[in-house]
Order: C-alpha cells, then sequence, then structure tokens
C-alpha cells in the first residue's frame, strides 16, 4: 500500500513518523462456481397459410408465412414446432400494365460532298442528312501533294561503225560497234570490251553434189594475128545494182592492142571490139574484188553483143558479217569482126544495194595459132641461116608450203623454190629480168594460201623497173576463216625493152603472216 504520504509502495517510513500505516490487507476464501449457462437453437420454416401449409425448412415462390423458433434444447424442426408462430410476410404484386413508347431515335440517311472536288491543298464540305431531315456539315482538309522525286538514273544502248571514244556516252551505257559486232560498256569514264556478237565458225558442211556437166565449147579456128586488151578499175566510186544485168562502166584503159575500146553509159557498159584481121578465139580473164552496201547475193557474167554468155555467169553471196569479197572469170569466146565484149553485174533482193569496186580487171587475148593450110607457093629464093630459135621465157615458182610476214609497205614475193629460164632471167630477189628487146610479152602470176589472221586483206601488184604498173594487181581477203585457202591471179600484156626487170610485190593490211601453198610467176614471149 503507498505511503499516504509521500505516495511510494516502498516507503518504510516516511519523514513524517508520525503517520502509523495499517496492517496488510488479507484475501478472503474464493466462492462456489455457477451453473452452465444454456445452449440457444434457433429453426426457421415457411409456409403458405397461418397453420403451416406447404410447410418447408428453406424458402420457395409462394412462401407467404414465415416462423422463427428459439428452443434451449434441440427440437424437430416441423410444423407442430412452429403451430401457433406463424406470421405473414408481404405477399408479390400483380403485374405493372406496359409502359408507354419511348421517343423515336434520328438516324443518317446520306453523307454527300457539297462543295470541292478534292484537289490537294484545299478544304471540301460535307453534308450528313439525317432520317428526321435535318442536315449538318463538317469539313476534310485535302493535303498538299508531295515533293516531286529526284530523277532515276538510267543508261541507254548506243551503236556505231567505230570504237567508242571517251566523249561518247556516260556511265552505264552499252555501246555496239556494228562493223566489228564487238560490245562494249561504260564505267568509270572509259569503254570496256565486253563480248564479240559473232558466233564461234561453224562445222564445215556436207560436200554438195556434182553439177551437171558442162555443154560442149565452140569449134572455133586460131586465126589471124595478135591482139589484146586491158580495161579496169580501182576504189571505184559506188555503183547500184539492180535486178537486172547492167553492163560494167570504166574509163580506164590499160594496154591495148588491135582492139576497139568504147566508154559504155549507162546500162550498155565498156566494150572490146574485135576489128578486121583480128577474128578468132580470145581468152576473157576477168577478176573482181569488190564490197557491197548490205547482204546480197551478186552475179557476174561476159555480154557477146549485148546478151550474156550462160556459160561465163557466176554468182557470189555476200552476209551481213561478210560484205567484201572477189571472184574471177575465165572463159574462151570465138569473135567475129564487129563483135563486141563487155562484162555486167546485177543482184538479188530488195531495197537499195550499192557495189563499190575495190579492183576490177578485164583482160582480153586472142589466142594465136596456125590457121588452116595455105596453098603451095613458089619455091623462093634461098635465104640466109636465121638466128636460133627461143622460146623467151623465165618462171619463178613454188610448191612446198612457206610463210613470210607482209605489212602495209609494199614487199617483193622472194618466196620461189624453183626458177626456169630460157634467154630470160629469174632470180627470187631481183623478179625477172627481160635480157633481150621483146616487143610483146605476156605476165602470168597465180597465188593459192592461207592467211595468219582473220579479217586481213593482201594485195599483190606488178612492179617493172621497181616503180608499180599502175593497176596491175589483185586482192586476196580474209574474213572469219583465216585458214581457208584462197586464191589471186594476174594475167597482162606488156611492151617491153631489154634491160626491164619485173617482180611481184605485197602488202598486207593489217600486218600478217600468209603461207604461200603454191605460186607462179611466168613472163613469155607472146
Amino acid at each position: 500500500m503507498a505511503c499516504s504520504s509521500c505516495k511510494s509502495s516502498t516507503c518504510t517510513g516516511c519523514k513524517n513518523s508520525s503517520i502509523s500505516l495499517p496492517p496488510a490487507i488479507v484475501g478472503g476464501t474464493p466462492g462456489t462456481a455457477g451453473t452452465s449457462g444454456s445452449s440457444a437453437f434457433v429453426y426457421i420454416a415457411y409456409a403458405t397459410s397461418n397453420t403451416g401449409a406447404n410447410f418447408a425448412t428453406s424458402p420457395f415462390t409462394g412462401a407467404t408465412y414465415l416462423s422463427t423458433k428459439s428452443t434451449t434444447t434441440a427440437q424437430t424442426n416441423d410444423a407442430t414446432l412452429h403451430a401457433g408462430n406463424w406470421m405473414q410476410v408481404l405477399e408479390p404484386g400483380t403485374n405493372g400494365g406496359s409502359g408507354t413508347n419511348g421517343t423515336d431515335g434520328i438516324g443518317i440517311s446520306t453523307v454527300i460532298r457539297t462543295t470541292g472536288d478534292g484537289s490537294p491543298g484545299t478544304t471540301d464540305i460535307y453534308t450528313i442528312t439525317y432520317t428526321n431531315a435535318t442536315t449538318s456539315t463538317f469539313n476534310v482538309a485535302n493535303g498538299s501533294n508531295g515533293a516531286a522525286g529526284s530523277d532515276g538514273s538510267g543508261s541507254q544502248i548506243l551503236y556505231g561503225s567505230t570504237v567508242p571514244d571517251a566523249a561518247t556516252g556516260v556511265d552505264g551505257d552499252t555501246y555496239i560497234d556494228t562493223s566489228t559486232k564487238i560490245v562494249y560498256t561504260r564505267a568509270a569514264g572509259a569503254w570496256t570490251l565486253k563480248v564479240n556478237l559473232t558466233g564461234l565458225t561453224g562445222n564445215t558442211g556436207a560436200s554438195g553434189t556434182n553439177g551437171i556437166d558442162g555443154t560442149n565449147g565452140l569449134n572455133a579456128s586460131v586465126t589471124d594475128g595478135v591482139a589484146y586488151g586491158q580495161m579496169y578499175e580501182l576504189n571505184g566510186a559506188p555503183k547500184t545494182l539492180t535486178t537486172s544485168y547492167e553492163g560494167w562502166n570504166t574509163t580506164t584503159l590499160g594496154e591495148n592492142k588491135d582492139l576497139t575500146y568504147t566508154v559504155g553509159t549507162g546500162i550498155t557498159g565498156s566494150t572490146f571490139t574485135a576489128t578486121t584481121n583480128f577474128t578468132g578465139v580470145y581468152q576473157a580473164n576477168i577478176q573482181v574484188a569488190m564490197s557491197v552496201s548490205a547482204a546480197t547475193s551478186v552475179y557476174t557474167v561476159i555480154l557477146k553483143n549485148g546478151t550474156p554468155i550462160s556459160s561465163t555467169e557466176v554468182v557470189r553471196t555476200y552476209s551481213t558479217q561478210s560484205t567484201n569479197g572477189a571472184f574471177g572469170i575465165t572463159e574462151l569466146i570465138d569473135l567475129n569482126v564487129g563483135d563486141t565484149i563487155a562484162l555486167a553485174f546485177k543482184r538479188t533482193g530488195t531495197g537499195t544495194i550499192t557495189m563499190t569496186p575495190v579492183n576490177v580487171s578485164f583482160d582480153l587475148v586472142k589466142v594465136v595459132g596456125m590457121g588452116p593450110q595455105g596453098a603451095t607457093g613458089t619455091t623462093g629464093l634461098t635465104g640466109a641461116a636465121g638466128a636460133s630459135a627461143s622460146t623467151n621465157y623465165a618462171a619463178l615458182l613454188t610448191n612446198a608450203g612457206v610463210t613470210a610476214a607482209y605489212t602495209a609497205t609494199p614487199a617483193t614475193l622472194a618466196s620461189w623454190d624453183d626458177v626456169k629460164v630460157d634467154t630470160y632471167t629469174g632470180t627470187a630477189s631481183t623478179g625477172i629480168l627481160i635480157a633481150t628487146a621483146t616487143s610483146d610479152v605476156f605476165i602470168d602470176f597465180n597465188i593459192t594460201a592461207s592467211s595468219g589472221l582473220a579479217n586481213v586483206t593482201y594485195t599483190f601488184e606488178v612492179y617493172k623497173n621497181d616503180t608499180i604498173a599502175t593497176g596491175i594487181k589483185s586482192t586476196m581477203i580474209f574474213v572469219a576463216d583465216a585458214t581457208e585457202s584462197k586464191t589471186a591471179s594476174i594475167r597482162y600484156p606488156f611492151a617491153v625493152n631489154a634491160e626491164d626487170t619485173y617482180r611481184i610485190k605485197a602488202t598486207a593490211v593489217p600486218s600478217s603472216d600468209l603461207e604461200i601453198k603454191t605460186a607462179s610467176f611466168t613472163i613469155k614471149h607472146v
């Protein structure tokens, strides 16, 4: 117990010694335990009347009476337990009547643009029409067009007949050289070769069937004196070819003896005419080297008195890859006084096609022989002994294949492995020397060879005393197949003097080796 003075429970004696503390309080004896409380039980029931009709312990539809019963002991939850304890709860009301209809809603009938056309950068107005006939509007802003895009990069295909230079085209372009069929592309300012459109040489075709036998030649006598002539054309002007034969016109006459030469005009052609005392058999030798402007077949024929001699007709076909070519005609023709001889050309195909003469030569030489035996003449006086007769000839020959290099500078054709001479002198280096005076000789040159390079032209020319004899030449042109053997020839009459020297010189464009199969160079007295 706390001190009443200092309020301390541990005080053993306050400073006020006059206060006496009461004795300690002692607790009483505990009382007896009380009886346990009773448990409570609650029962709930449902019925349709206050007498418990349709009694149920769970709610159900139509139950309008409720009973709750509390007990201190457990009971059976039945109508007996709840008898007289029922109370009525609220009964369900009758259904209410239908409500009035609501106000009709408003819908959208149409939406139509009534102002504007949708152009970029403008504003269009649209009108909405509702189902109650009212309207409203709204605006739609059309955006402006975007900025134009930058130009795209493209390329083009160019073409021409020469190699393209730096000023041609732009990077990315393609160029076709129509003369060589080579395709180039351009990059970093430079043209680079990409492909050659010309295909590889095809396989050799099967051999053709033999042609039919030709008709017999003329039964001509060899009579009268010597006559010969030559007309030619070098690097001539282009001439338009037609599908009918037209004469070849040239104003260039070479050597001529006892033939009448007439310059042709129009379609007539330049002619030689046989004269009195010079009738008989003539040998015509024609060499033609030309180019054409388009693919075609060119026909060539000798005309006698304006009529084609069918046995002399030859045809040369040119393709788009090969528009250059050469060919020849050799024929024996019987001529009487006044007969004319000319050369004519025609072509196949359509459109305008021209031929450009590179080297065309027409040699006509009378074949000299013995005429019919004349009547026996009177015996003449015995003459002095004459000089020994001589054949007067020289021939340079080669029969073995030899190869020599040639350039655009004329070089002596010196690949001879055999020399045959009588009076005249022949050597490989100097050609053929006419040792004694001779009025008339005949030059005959023939060569068969192949090239060491494709697309090359060889030209063979006669040099007299180391000076070119104008117009006396022949060409050999290689296009795609350099290994193919080709021929060239020169046949020409000359009036010569003693100590004249003759030789053959050759050029090649571009420079190339020439493999000679056979060759002969002969000069003989007519």
